[in-house]
């Protein structure tokens, strides 16, 4: 897994950045990174990296987070996609990334793909953010995706509870069995997802989740 995101990181470092005045773009999904960070290729065979906008995924260690990269691949990869950037940090550009004028980040709230990134609301017009919550309601009202199981967290919340028990030192006796069950319990929620992924595609709406 560490090698996996040095790898990523130097990718990520050597793609360009989004000349600032350029405020948008057209160009193929040439990679997926996970559930909301793709690149995009332009015609001049440059790539860009391109995150979602106003969208949490679940992402390492989340049990749902190789399902979330895949559920992108299978929507956007070698797709020709329009992005609309709206900022730009570090080597990441994010904005609205479109493919047959299907806005991704609209998509993967509506297939349970995704959490509304909550924080961000402020940055994002009303109504496109009333309208994105409207997907993560339907998502969330249908038991889709990460709102299958009742007591799937957030990443962010995961994160952050998971901090204080990280400094707590475990008895060497009860190591391996919560080790087991911390396993056991990744699979369940992993497989309770799987059991819901294939209903996503019955409701993408009109572009049949773009496939």
């Amino acid at each position: 897994m560490t090698v996996k995101f040095i790898i990523l990181g130097l990718l990520f470092f050597s793609l360009a950045a989004v000349v600032p005045a350029q405020r948008s773009m057209t160009g193929r999904v040439v990679d997926v990174f996970d559930g909301r960070t793709l690149v995009i290729e332009n015609a001049a065979q440059t790539r860009f990296a391109v995150r979602l906008q106003f969208v949490e995924t679940p992402a390492p260690p989340h049990p749902l987070a190789p399902v979330a990269a895949a559920h992108l691949k299978k929507l956007a990869l070698d797709k020709n996609a329009t992005f609309e950037i709206k900022k730009i940090v570090g080597k990441i550009n994010i904005g609205k990334v479109s493919i047959n004028d299907v806005d991704l980040s609209r998509q993967i709230l509506l297939d349970g793909a995704a959490w509304y990134a909550f924080s961000e609301r402020a940055e994002q017009n009303p109504a496109e953010r009333d309208d994105y919550l409207e997907m993560e309601l339907s998502a969330k009202t249908g038991k889709r995706g990460v709102w299958a199981t009742f007591d799937l967290k957030e990443t962010w919340i995961a994160e952050a509870a998971a901090e204080p028990a990280a400094r707590k030192i475990a008895a060497p006796q009860n190591a391996p069995e919560n080790e087991k069950e911390a396993a056991a319990r990744r699979l369940e929620l992993r497989n309770r997802f799987l059991k819901t992924f294939g209903k996503m595609i019955n409701y993408c709406g009109a572009a049949a989740c773009l496939l």
